[in-house]
C-alpha cells in the first residue's frame, strides 16, 4: 500500500511499486533542488550511462585509452550532465554509438590537457536519439 499525503493540494504517495506516475501538473519548487552524482565505471573500455538511474554523473579517463560512453534507458525529456576529466597526461579519447547525435563539424572529443575537465550534456526528446554537446576544457 501507499502512504498518501497532500502538500498545498498536491496529491503525494510515498510508491511501494517499482514505478512512479508522472507529475502532470505544474511544479514550482522555492528551494534548492539537486540530484546525486554517481561515478561511472570502465569495464571492457565502455562506460554504460543508464539515463533512468540519475542525471549527474563523473567519468574519469584512461590514460592512452577510447572510452566508448554508452548511454541506455533513454527517457523523453531527459538532460544528464557527465563531468568528463583527463588524468594526469591528458590522452584519454571518447566515442559514442550511433544512438548519439552530436553537432555537424564539432563532434565532442575529450580535451587533451593534463587533468582537463570536460561537461557533456545529453539531451532526449524521444527515447531513441540521444543529442549531445559539450563544453571543454573547464579552467
Amino acid at each position: 500500500m501507499a502512504n498518501i499525503s497532500q502538500i498545498n493540494g498536491l496529491q503525494i504517495s510515498a510508491a511501494t511499486a517499482s514505478f512512479v506516475n508522472p507529475l502532470n501538473q505544474q511544479l514550482t519548487i522555492t528551494g534548492s533542488l539537486r540530484g546525486q552524482v554517481s561515478a561511472l565505471s570502465i569495464s571492457g573500455n565502455t562506460a554504460s550511462v543508464n539515463l533512468s538511474t540519475n542525471n549527474f554523473f563523473t567519468l574519469a579517463l584512461v590514460h592512452g585509452t577510447n572510452t566508448h560512453i554508452n548511454p541506455t534507458n533513454l527517457n523523453p525529456g531527459q538532460t544528464v550532465n557527465i563531468r568528463v576529466t583527463q588524468g594526469t597526461l591528458g590522452t584519454g579519447t571518447v566515442s559514442f554509438p550511433s544512438i548519439v547525435d552530436q553537432p555537424s563539424g564539432s563532434l565532442y572529443t575529450g580535451s587533451a590537457v593534463s587533468n582537463a575537465i570536460d561537461i557533456v550534456t545529453m539531451i532526449t526528446f524521444d527515447s531513441s536519439i540521444v543529442f549531445v554537446s559539450s563544453v571543454r576544457n573547464m579552467i
